[in-house]
C-alpha cells in the first residue's frame, strides 16, 4: 500500500484492491436479516423462560399442594392458557384440588375429543380451578380443564371456558413434539366419563 502525496500536499491512501460501493439496497437486506435473527433469539429466549415458568408451577403445585404430578402440569399450562384469555385475568387452584383426592387421571387409549382434538391419548386428566374475571364480578367462575397425555407428554387440552363471543369452550392441541399445544376451537364432549382415582 503506498500513500502518494495530492495536489494539496497531503496523502492518500491506496488499497491494493477496490472498495466495493455498497447500495441502499444492500444495507436495507443486511439490516433486515439482522433484525430477523435477533427476534429469533428473543423468540427462542422467551420460550425458555416461559417453560422455566411452566416448570417452576409444576414443582410449586407438587411440593407446596401435594399435587399429582400430571395434575400439576395440567394446572400450569392452565395458568398459561388462562393468561391469554380476553376475559379471565388468572386462574387460581386453591387448597387440595390438585390431590388425587379431586383430579381425576385415568388410562384412556382414545382420542382426546372428537373433531379437531381426535389425537390419541393414553392418559386423561381432568382438573377444576378457579378464573377470575378480568372485569365484573369479584366472585370466580368455576372452570374445567382437560388435558390428554401421550407418555407423559402433553398432547391435548381444553377447558369450559367461554368464547369472548358467546358461549362453549376453549381448547388447544397438538399432534406430536412439543410439551404445549395451540388451535383453538369449541369444545365438544368424547361421550366417556371419569371416574376419580382413590
Amino acid at each position: 500500500m503506498t500513500c502518494p502525496r495530492s495536489n494539496n500536499g497531503s496523502r492518500q491512501l491506496r488499497f491494493p484492491f477496490p472498495i466495493p460501493s455498497v447500495s441502499h439496497r444492500t444495507v436495507a437486506h443486511c439490516a433486515t436479516s439482522i433484525a430477523l435473527t435477533v427476534l429469533a433469539c428473543l423468540g427462542g429466549a422467551a420460550r425458555a423462560d416461559q417453560l422455566e415458568q411452566h416448570n417452576d408451577l409444576v414443582s410449586k403445585y407438587i411440593n407446596e399442594q401435594h399435587a399429582n404430578p400430571l395434575a400439576a402440569d395440567c394446572a400450569a399450562h392452565a395458568v398459561f392458557i388462562i393468561g391469554t384469555s380476553p376475559i379471565y385475568d388468572h386462574v387460581d387452584f386453591p387448597g387440595d384440588i390438585l390431590t388425587d383426592a379431586h383430579a381425576s387421571i385415568e388410562p384412556w387409549n382414545a382420542a382426546f375429543g372428537a373433531d379437531k382434538q381426535k389425537i390419541k391419548v393414553d392418559t386423561m386428566v381432568k382438573i377444576e380451578g378457579q378464573g377470575f374475571r378480568k372485569q365484573g364480578s369479584s366472585d370466580p367462575d368455576s372452570l374445567e380443564f382437560r388435558c390428554g397425555y401421550a407418555d407423559n407428554k402433553l398432547l391435548a387440552f381444553d377447558s369450559n371456558e367461554p368464547n369472548s363471543g358467546g358461549s362453549g369452550s376453549k381448547k388447544h392441541g397438538r399432534g406430536g413434539k412439543g410439551k404445549h399445544g395451540g388451535a383453538k376451537g369449541s369444545s365438544h364432549s368424547s361421550g366417556r366419563h371419569s371416574k376419580k382415582k382413590s
